[in-house]
């Protein structure tokens, strides 16, 4: 810090520079993702995302993504103008061309060194791919755009809750027919607390636990 002060570096660009390398882990965990999908195909989700159903092959043949917010109806292309996709779930075959157009754009701005407040954690996941799907057209081109309650049936607000709460589970379950994954998105758990007998958690890990045995 006082070497970059000495050169003439702002306060804000040191900053930000530290903000980059503690954020690079997370970073290139994104480049990873799109470089391994381009390299040889299949789908990737993050650690808290669960199955439901089995994934329909004409979504990993063709590609797909899911909306994290958003309306279930409408023209995808203003959507995503107003909504963003969430890369916690994403497939595509080997060398599909969206894939290469997110890395593309990560080479292109990495890294973005600007002013406030630096490099944010989503800058190289959904802010990414978000962009690229909307500049590109490709909810009309060789891209399976899906809706929110694809793999979100739950609102951020709700997780912990819905997760956790005894008696969740039943009130979910309509939501639950129309979703193939749930996305706990790392707030599920709760300082270590076990989920109650009768909530989405116990219901989600007990169909984990009896698929392997």
């Amino acid at each position: 810090r006082e070497e970059a002060f000495a050169t003439g570096d702002s306060g804000a660009h040191v900053e930000n520079e530290r903000m980059r390398y503690k954020l690079w882990p997370i970073h290139s965990s994104d480049l990873i993702r799109y470089v391994l999908l381009y390299r040889f195909g299949g789908f990737y989700t993050d650690w808290d995302i669960v199955l439901v159903k089995p994934l329909p092959h004409a979504w990993l043949d063709n590609g797909f993504i899911g909306f994290q917010t958003g309306p279930d109806e409408g023209n995808i292309h203003a959507k995503l103008a107003h909504h963003r996709i969430n890369g916690a779930i994403m497939g595509t075959p080997p060398r599909h061309p969206w894939i290469r157009a997110c890395i593309q754009e990560f080479i292109r701005i990495y890294p973005v060194v600007g002013s406030t407040p630096g490099p944010r954690f989503g800058l190289y996941g959904p802010m990414l791919i978000t962009r690229v799907t909307h500049r590109g057209g490709w909810d009309t081109q060789g891209l399976t755009i899906l809706p929110a309650h694809v793999f979100q049936p739950l609102a951020a607000g709700r997780r912990t809750r819905a997760c956790m709460d005894e008696g969740s589970f039943p009130h979910l379950r309509p939501a639950l027919r129309r979703s193939y994954a749930v996305h706990l998105n790392n707030n599920a758990g709760n300082k270590g607390r076990s989920p109650s007998n009768g909530s989405l958690c116990a219901w989600l890990f007990g169909r984990t636990v009896s698929s392997k045995s």
